[in-house]
Parts: C-alpha cells; sequence; structure tokens
C-alpha cells in the first residue's frame, strides 16, 4: 500500500505524520480482524511478538525553501499470510 501527502511543511514537522500512517494501519487491522496488534517504535506493526509489517517514510523536500513538497508512506505486510493461514 502507498500513500501520498502533501503538507507543505518544514521537515521538522513531518514526524507526526508518520505516527498517523501508524495509527491509521493499527485501526484499521484491529477493526477488520479483532485481533490484537502492536506499534512498536512508531513504524513496525507487530502481532503475536512478530514484525508483521512496516512503514517507510519518504520526504520530498526543496533545497530552495527548505519544505517538504510530499511524503511518500508505504506499508509491506505479511498480515494477510500469517493471520489467514492458521
Amino acid at each position: 500500500m502507498s500513500l501520498h501527502l502533501k503538507p507543505q511543511l518544514p521537515p521538522a514537522e513531518l514526524p507526526p505524520y508518520t505516527l498517523m500512517v501508524a495509527g491509521a494501519i493499527y485501526k484499521a487491522i484491529k477493526n477488520l480482524t479483532l485481533i490484537d496488534i502492536d506499534i512498536k517504535w512508531v513504524n513496525d506493526i507487530y502481532y503475536r511478538h512478530k514484525k508483521i509489517g512496516g512503514i517507510l517514510t519518504e520526504a520530498i523536500t526543496s533545497i530552495e525553501t527548505g519544505s517538504c513538497h510530499g511524503c511518500h508512506y508505504r506499508s509491506r505486510s505479511q498480515f494477510g499470510y500469517l493471520y489467514f493461514s492458521r
């Protein structure tokens, strides 16, 4: 899954966006499956103490203005395989 946002912020103000994406993934998995998962270090998703996914954040910044023109959030998960292969 990929998500592209255009927040127009200085890079120092971007960390809350990673937390927002992690929270959205956590909420979606929990609401759809009713299983107990955890978030570790803001960008890793765990199920039964095993990492099942991670969030990669990439910022596109301007050297001239010093502001962020876009953020890509990529999530890769093994959730479907781990959960549905029991």
